[in-house]
């Protein structure tokens, strides 16, 4: 970029000479011509490039990937600086915020390299040479064997900072798929993903309700429709588009985490945006417990979607007349078995490792439900002044 404020600014490429030069419609590389200088209002460290006497600013088209033009000089349209070292560091630092074991996660990811190669470029930000063996190692992780997706649970979180920091993510609130704080307590936080009808796709589905995620705006239904497969566009970094039949998934009004709303809406965006997203597997689910001080231990219950092990599981057999119910020890639960969970007294909650192929329990005459229900007989475990089975309110 060379000129001054007076006469204007030329923008070069000095790999091919081109000059990137005001057209009628947008951007194009022809003849030298002149931008005016315009202060950001994104950053005060960050510029514009203006369109001589006009409103407009040289921006991206991000559904193109064309320059074109913009009437605001907002983030879009800014331009910054960068060392050799800064371009890399930033996909670097990318792999180095990544979950561990998500999609796409390098499986030979050395964190010590990683982080010294960071290092190193931050002390010699102007050395090329450094800034091109940080690109080297970029790819090598890019193009190197990767977690891969597979049939099984996840939690998918936002990648934008403000999101993944406070651990924003998708889940299904009971209707519809919406994205808001994700935690390990509930069971509606984990998708299943499973194989499209349409070759090479796939689907998300709440487990506790079998409902299919329909399209990139979070709809639901029992069946999979057009819109429900989704293929997923790697960005770097292990994140990804979630690019429905209908769009690309992107979390509406996140204000970096802090903004209102919890829908999701159709729009495309690069790495670190409200349009990237990690997709880690579920590995565990925690569950609350009670404490019964007249038992001296904590209790809860639980009935779920997938296999379980864990610690202080029990499921109940009755005796002959059907009027007692005995607690039998298990260290794993299959999938739609209800039990009971037992641990010392002011144990807050138990952490359970979800499993593929537990073993039925014979005789367990614990049921539940997934999905929320009004009970209108049987009976229901309770932890009150004694710990058992109460009759069922309405």
């Amino acid at each position: 970029i060379t000129g001054n404020l007076i006469d204007g600014f030329k923008v070069c490429n000095k790999s091919t000479g081109s000059y990137i030069t005001p057209d009628e419609a947008a951007p194009a590389l022809s003849s030298e011509s002149t931008w005016e200088l315009a202060k950001s209002t994104a950053n005060s460290a960050w510029f514009c490039l203006k369109k001589p006497g006009t409103g407009n600013y040289m921006n991206l088209n991000l559904g193109g990937g064309a320059v074109a033009y913009y009437s605001l000089a907002d983030a879009g349209s800014s331009i910054y600086f960068a060392s050799p070292a800064s371009l890399v560091i930033d996909d670097l630092r990318a792999w180095e915020s990544a979950p561990e074991g998500a999609v796409g996660y390098p499986v030979a990811l050395d964190a010590n390299q990683l982080q010294a190669t960071i290092g190193n470029l931050q002390d010699n930000p102007f050395d090329v040479d450094a800034a091109k063996d940080g690109v080297a190692l970029c790819e090598q992780l890019t193009s190197g064997e990767t977690v891969q997706l597979t049939e099984g649970y996840y939690r998918i979180y936002s990648a934008l900072e403000g999101l993944y920091r406070n651990s924003k993510g998708i889940y299904f609130d009971g209707s519809s798929f919406v994205w808001g704080s994700i935690d390990e307590l509930h069971v509606d936080h984990i998708v299943k993903v499973v194989p499209s009808n349409q070759e090479g796709k796939w689907c998300l589905i709440a487990p506790n309700y079998n409902r299919y995620m329909q399209g990139v705006a979070g709809a639901s239904n029992e069946a999979e429709t057009e819109n429900a497969g989704i293929t997923l566009n790697p960005l770097g970094g292990a994140q990804y588009n979630l690019v429905f039949g209908n769009g690309t998934m992107h979390a509406n009004e996140h204000g970096n985490g802090a903004g209102e709303g919890s829908n999701l809406i159709d729009y495309s965006a690069g790495m670190g945006s409200a349009s990237a997203w990690y997709i880690v597997r579920a590995n565990s689910l925690d569950v609350l417990l009670a404490t019964d001080d007249s038992a001296n231990g904590a209790y809860g219950a639980a009935y779920l979607p997938f296999d379980v092990e864990g610690e202080g599981l029990n499921v109940g057999v009755l005796n002959s007349d059907q009027s007692v119910l005995k607690l039998q020890a298990v260290t794993a639960v299959p999938a739609g078995e209800g039990f009971i969970i037992e641990a010392e007294a002011n144990t807050p909650s138990v952490t359970l490792s979800i499993v593929n192929g537990a073993d039925p329990v014979e005789a367990n005459d614990i049921e539940g439900t997934l999905a929320p229900t009004t009970l209108a007989a049987g009976h229901v475990f309770a932890v009150g002044e004694t710990i058992g089975f109460a009759l069922a309110n309405n």
